[in-house]
């Protein structure tokens, strides 16, 4: 009688302490225990060996159990919160304050004393994927509104992408670089940067785009084909990306120069819009959400040159007959025909790939939700949730069928568009068990997971 009035008491009770908000049965609880007493183990060694390969960049051996436990709290509290990741190493109310000082008082230190740039060198190096030359390399800026904050050091002005109608808030700029790998469908965070313009460190946007592109080309040995939006449409980025394949999408009139004869771009696309040579219908395929979307455009290309632009480029003009939007195109990718075109078309709309992953890793790692207040410990936070997304990756390829299964089925959420954001969610559901097994069951397991 006892045990059943335990049992629906139980049952009734919401877990305020877990990353996830949620209600589970008694039995639950029991059956978790031993993949508890199993997986604990298991993640510490991972996480370990992983940091391994940024060790030369830390200053010390408490610097690297700061970063272990900060990873670790990232990845199953889903935020950047000192609370929350303290929730992850200690239960009670008052280790959680007093370790949410000493994780302040760590990062404050740290910050002052680590190199940025060297810890991403090495953080580049313990990239496991190989990045060849069909590899697709995206580059977008996004932003990190607080609106209401106003202790934070160096607040910029930012464009709030999450309002409806983009309207300028207090907030910290972003530059994230990601590789996605086609056949496996795998986003690679390359850099993942926050900066202020009013912190003194960054002189523009564009130097600190050009030194992070510069580092990711040195560090691909020039492969890859890099994709921009709209917004990157900028001459001297066409001059530093004349060693790499490139395709950015145009937005500005400019002077082109087309078989020795000049013209205003807008002038020439409307010339090439209404002639039929060089134009041809085709059907693209793209996946939009695990389904097929069928696209009709009409493509076109020309050999131009820039004013100010070192190298001669190609222009590609698309035309969507079911929308009846107009795009084009500045490329140095080699198109000899109307096929090559139409994959110019097909490669920028991976340019959306970065969205979804800048989608994760606001949702799953809650790169908005800090609150520490210092500018270079923030930096350093952000930086720490891409390591955190990257170590996934690790885990998620463990060679161990029960530790992939059991964390899926966590989930209970089989239509996520990224393997890992099911896998993320069952790291967050198991800490849930583990609260469940200290609190019900009165058990000392070792639940620093």
């Amino acid at each position: 009688m006892k045990g059943k009035l335990r049992r629906e008491k139980h049952n009734n009770r919401s877990f305020k302490n877990c990353g996830n908000k949620g209600k589970m049965s008694f039995w639950d609880g029991m059956k978790g225990i031993k993949f508890i007493r199993f997986f604990t183990p298991l993640l510490h060694r991972k996480l370990g060996e992983y940091l391994m390969n940024l060790r030369p960049a830390l200053l010390s051996i408490y610097q690297y159990w700061v970063i272990f436990h900060l990873i670790k709290g990232i990845i199953i509290s889903r935020n950047t919160f000192l609370t929350g990741i303290a929730r992850v190493k200690y239960i009670e109310k008052g280790k959680i304050k007093n370790t949410v000082k000493s994780l302040s008082r760590a990062l404050k230190g740290m910050s002052e004393k680590i190199d940025m740039v060297k810890l991403w060198f090495y953080y580049s190096k313990s990239i496991p994927f190989p990045i060849g030359e069909n590899t697709i390399i995206i580059a977008d800026f996004s932003d990190v509104a607080k609106g209401r904050g106003k202790a934070f050091e160096a607040l910029d002005r930012v464009h709030d992408g999450s309002s409806m109608d983009g309207r300028i808030e207090k907030g910290y700029w972003i530059l994230s670089i990601i590789a996605y790998i086609r056949k496996s469908n795998l986003f690679i965070p390359l850099v993942l940067e926050l900066y202020s313009l009013k912190a003194g460190d960054v002189v523009s946007q564009n130097k600190i785009l050009f030194e992070n592109l510069r580092r990711v080309m040195e560090m691909t040995n020039y492969k890859g084909i890099y994709i921009f939006d709209r917004g990157f449409d900028d001459k001297k980025l066409m001059n530093l990306m004349g060693k790499v394949k490139y395709i950015i999408c145009g937005q500005h009139d400019r002077e082109s120069y087309v078989r020795g004869k000049r013209y205003k771009l807008n002038e020439y696309i409307k010339m090439m819009n209404k002639s039929s040579l060089k134009k041809v219908s085709h059907d693209i395929m793209c996946k939009r959400e695990k389904s097929k979307v069928r696209l009709r455009v009409n493509v076109g290309y020309e050999k131009i040159r820039l004013k100010e632009v070192e190298e001669e480029i190609t222009l590609v003009t698309s035309y969507d007959n079911i929308r009846g939007t107009r795009r084009y195109f500045y490329t140095s990718y080699g198109v000899s025909s109307e096929y090559d075109a139409l994959k110019i078309v097909e490669l920028y709309l991976y340019r959306w790939k970065i969205e979804e992953f800048l989608q994760f890793i606001k949702m799953n790692q809650g790169i908005e939700k800090f609150r520490v207040r210092k500018y270079k410990v923030i930096k350093l936070l952000i930086f720490l949730s891409m390591v955190a997304f990257m170590f996934l990756f690790f885990l998620c390829k463990t060679k161990d069928e029960r530790v992939t299964s059991f964390l899926f089925a966590l989930s209970q959420n089989i239509t996520d568009k990224l393997t890992i954001n099911g896998f993320a969610k069952g790291l967050s559901k198991l800490f849930e068990w583990i609260v469940i097994s200290q609190n019900l069951f009165g058990l000392k397991l070792n639940y620093e997971v």
